[in-house]
Parts: C-alpha cells; structure tokens; sequence
C-alpha cells in the first residue's frame, strides 16, 4: 500500500469536512424544501373549491398524495421551518413530522438531543411518547394473545412509559442515555443512538466506573462546561482518580500454639 504525504492527508481530511458539511446542509435543506411544498400546496387547497384539489393534485403533481399530506402538516405546524436557518441541523423529516404531535417534554427533549449533535431514531420518539415501537424491516407486528394475558393486579405499580434523559453517554458510541422505572426496583437504559438496552442503574450502560486502563484511573459522565462548535455534545467522558485504600499495616506478634507447653 502507497504512503500518504502530509500534504495527501492534509487534503483528504479537509475534503472529508467539507462533504460532511454538505450532508449537513442538505439536511437542513430537505426540512426546509419540505415546508416549503406544504405552504404552497397549503395555497392551493384553500383557493380551489370543494374537493377539486385531490384531482388537480393527481393530475398536475408527481408527489404522492401521502408525502403531499405530511408536508402540509409540517407547514402548518412548524412554519418556523419555512426559513432555512431556523431548521435544526440533523433533524429528520420523519423525526419532525413525529415531534409534531408530541408532548411539549418529549419535543423539547429530543431537540436539544438533536442540537447537541446527537442521532435521535423515530422509534425512539414514538417510545418516548408511550407508542407501540415500529416492526423491525422483515417484520410484521405479532398480534396479541389474548390468553397468554394475565389478570390486572391492583397491587402492583404500573409500567413508567416516559423515558427521561439522563447525564450520561452509552459506553459503546456514546449516544446520549435515557431511563425509565420498570417496577419500583427494576430500571431499564436505552441509548438514543444505537439503541443497546440494559436492565439495572444508569452505569450499567454508561462510562461511569469504567477502569482505563491506568491504576487508579476510571471515567465518569460529566457535563460539558464549555460547550463550543468544535466541542456540541452536552455530555463528555472523562478519567478521574479512583480512591483506593491502602492496605492495612498491622505489628507481627508471636502466635501462640494450643497445646505447645505440653510438648
């Protein structure tokens, strides 16, 4: 294999940026188009007559009418995506169309995740918000056994729908975490990114406590305290002085044998 020069990896790096920039940009773009398809198509329906604009939607535009709909809702309920700028960078048109109808939390939540530079699945959003998850591609949703049901005990808690985000990454891309209580003593963590899941406290899945590698060394999650364009993640990972107690120093002494003074 060919040696690279520093001027080669000097080039490629700023080739790589400038592309990554590009897919940012046509993120943002493809919310902004979107929005503004659905103020024009929003135009149109309100000057035609009564039922007239189905049949000049199919007779005049190549869209579906489906996508047609999703873009009139996006519109009409985030006309702030109508200007480019204000689009958030990375989100999804699908992530959008979720938020719409999605509590205030859950919206702001999933925002800041988004802002923060982080990937936020639509199956997420819909757990987030106490829906039935997508099937998997392949999949067809398994239809409930209606006997395999057991009876409602009024005894026991019911299960906590709302997943809330939590200071800390996955420890395996460090995708921002969430939890939520399974029963007053069973916790479930879920990583917003690549989606592993672990039942049991929040570092059962994060950083925190994990050796280094160095004696003495751990990571822990903290908080970015200065958070700039090159350094957006809201949670960082960092190594911190384990304490380790220092073993005990006791004075020998003479241990006496039972039975010694009979020999």
């Amino acid at each position: 294999m060919s040696q690279i020069t520093a001027a080669e990896l000097k080039a490629i790096a700023a080739e790589i940026n400038e592309r990554e920039a590009q897919i940012i940009s046509m993120v943002r773009q493809s919310l902004n188009l979107a929005a503004l398809i659905g103020q024009s198509l929003n135009r149109i329906k309100a000057s035609l007559p009564l039922g007239d604009f189905m049949p000049w939607l199919a007779e005049n535009c190549q869209v579906k009418q489906a996508q047609c709909n999703r873009y009139m809702r996006l519109a009409t309920n985030c006309p702030e995506y109508l200007i480019s700028s204000n689009c958030p960078t990375g989100l999804a048109l699908n992530t959008a169309l979720e938020l719409i109808t999605a509590p205030d939390d859950v919206r702001e939540l999933v925002l800041e995740a988004v802002e923060a530079g982080e990937v936020v699945p639509q199956k997420i959003i819909r757990e987030l918000r106490g829906k039935r998850p997508y099937p998997y591609p392949g999949q067809t949703a398994a239809k409930p056994d209606l006997k395999a049901v057991q009876p409602i005990n009024i005894n026991t808690p019911p299960r906590t729908e709302t997943w809330l985000l939590v200071p800390h990454v996955c420890r395996h891309c460090c995708g921002r975490l969430l939890k939520r209580n399974i029963s007053p003593t069973v916790t479930e963590v879920i990583c917003a990114k690549c989606e592993t899941r672990e039942r049991g406290p929040v570092d059962s899945l994060c950083w925190c406590g994990k050796e280094t590698g160095t004696y003495g060394r751990i990571f822990e999650c903290i908080q970015n305290p200065n958070r700039r364009p090159e350094l957006p993640n809201a949670i960082m990972v960092r190594e911190k002085s384990a304490y380790v107690k220092a073993p005990e120093i006791r004075p020998s002494r003479y241990a006496g044998i039972a039975g010694a003074s009979d020999l």
